[in-house]
């Protein structure tokens, strides 16, 4: 049965240019759990080839046995051999047995199914990957650009049809401008294990540039912090200027995928009242606000109680839930937080996993139109999703 669904769902996929349409398999055949490689043209196996370059690069791995080990730590037993490994990724041919798919499932860490894998398009896939280990256009360009043709035609092709437009609206700049809720740790030595609660307004100017203003009120009076963001395919980042002294404050954040509900990264320079005058970096935290602003003038100190920052999110216009608290939770655990070590960091994955989270309580009708309607046209990718 799980041999059927696998091949029903692959004769399903939409067909990329050039690629052969093939009959249903006759009754009585060998039954066989992915296509017959006889019957797959050059842009199937390409395509297959450009996925498993994407994984490699997702996870690391520089070399085949680094690949194949992966496979062999979630099966012993797994078909990903390094002799097909070498078959798959020069595309020379296909696998021949749903386990693979299977197995690249669970080195993917669960994400995305097996059917998703095998009949998703360059683009559903990179997308995907992007969103779970936050690849960078450039490095997803550079796969194709190696790639076979064939797998870079279906790129092209589906970019557009998802966009109507090359310059498309997944772009890092078009995705960070809205208003967010700034949550960070006090610097303040008389505040000492509370949190600080601002406000953030991000709007793009052009290119990759966007103008970034923080606002807080600490102590009855307001500060306010500006500057000019620069963007690439990983970070955001930013020098902020007090409107009241001649300090300078650095930010650096991670980029995350649409529709980028939540922004995380360190926040570096000297608190306004400290008579140490220590130099300090933290975690800062933006969550997107989905209620164009009915939060209000929400700043200052906070107690870091779970039940506060639950508050918050559904004045943000984030659904109700276990769930939400569970993120409250998660939120104070990451902002106050820190590993082990002399750095201050936001490793990838801690953040990666915070920002799926806040994603999945995001209102969709709250979301920007033209994004919206994106986001829309990738149910496809959804419906396949765990």
């Amino acid at each position: 049965m799980a041999e059927d669904r696998f091949d029903e769902a692959v004769a399903k996929r939409p067909k990329a240019a050039g690629e052969r349409h093939h009959s249903p398999r006759p009754e009585g055949t060998l039954t066989s759990p992915s296509l017959n490689a006889d019957r797959i043209g050059d842009d199937t196996r390409a395509l297959l080839a450009a996925k498993l370059q994407l994984t490699s690069l997702a996870l690391n791995c520089t070399t085949h046995k680094e690949i194949c080990a992966r496979f062999s730590s979630v099966n012993a037993l797994t078909a990903f051999t390094p002799q097909n490994a070498y078959k798959w990724l020069k595309g020379k041919a296909t696998p021949r047995l749903s386990s693979v798919y299977s197995d690249w499932a669970a080195v993917l860490g669960g994400h995305l199914t097996p059917t998703f894998i095998a009949t998703s398009s360059i683009v559903e896939f990179s997308e995907a990957l992007r969103i779970s280990y936050a690849l960078s256009e450039t490095a997803i360009s550079r796969v194709l650009q190696v790639a076979q043709p064939a797998a870079a035609a279906d790129a092209a092709l589906e970019t557009i049809a998802v966009s109507g437009d090359p310059a498309s609206h997944w772009l890092a700049e078009h995705v960070l401008p809205g208003r967010y809720l700034a949550i960070s740790p006090a610097w303040s030595p008389l505040e000492a294990g509370q949190l600080v609660v601002g406000h953030v307004d991000i709007t793009l100017l052009d290119g990759h540039r966007s103008m970034i203003t923080y606002r807080e009120n600490l102590f009855d009076r307001s500060l306010v912090l500006s500057g000019e963001m620069v963007t690439d395919d990983r970070y955001a980042q930013a020098i902020l200027y007090a409107d009241f002294a001649r300090r300078k404050w650095m930010l650096n954040l991670h980029m995350p995928p649409f529709p980028a509900s939540l922004l995380a990264g360190l926040l570096s320079g000297s608190a306004v009242i400290d008579f140490d005058g220590r130099l300090m970096t933290s975690r800062f935290l933006l969550i997107r606000d989905y209620n164009n602003g009915t939060i209000g003038s929400l700043s200052g100190y906070a107690a870091p109680e779970p039940h506060v920052v639950d508050e918050w999110l559904a004045l943000l216009g984030y659904q109700q839930g276990d769930e939400r608290l569970t993120f409250a939770e998660q939120t104070i655990a990451f902002v106050l937080g820190n590993r082990d070590g002399s750095l201050i960091d936001v490793p990838p994955e801690d953040q990666r996993a915070l920002g799926l989270a806040l994603d999945k309580l995001a209102p969709l009708e709250g979301r920007r139109p033209a994004a919206r309607d994106l986001y829309s046209s990738t149910a496809k990718i959804k419906s396949l999703l765990p």
